[in-house]
């Protein structure tokens, strides 16, 4: 089980959002996703994780040596940079 999303990927359900509420403004930039993650598990909202997604980002730096897929598909990019 994980607490919490974390990084440049993390889906979450509308319903959960409207339970728990938005991200903590006051936590800017650093674990306002820990807090989303600690107040949905403290309503009983559980975090599925996938160690298999592969996620691709949606602008690509100019020296990726790949191009990106088709059109019609969203194009991002894991940190991991796995082929």
């Amino acid at each position: 089980m994980s607490l919490a999303p974390q990084g440049a990927l993390a889906l979450y359900r509308r319903r959960m959002l409207h339970d728990v509420g938005l991200f903590d403004e006051s936590f800017f930039a650093y674990l306002e996703d820990v807090d989303l993650a600690w107040r949905a598990q403290l309503r009983r909202w559980r975090t599925v994780l996938s160690p298999d997604a592969v996620v691709y980002h949606a602008v690509m730096p100019r020296q990726a040596s790949r191009a990106p897929p088709s059109s019609g598909t969203t194009w991002l990019e894991t940190s991991g940079g796995s082929s």
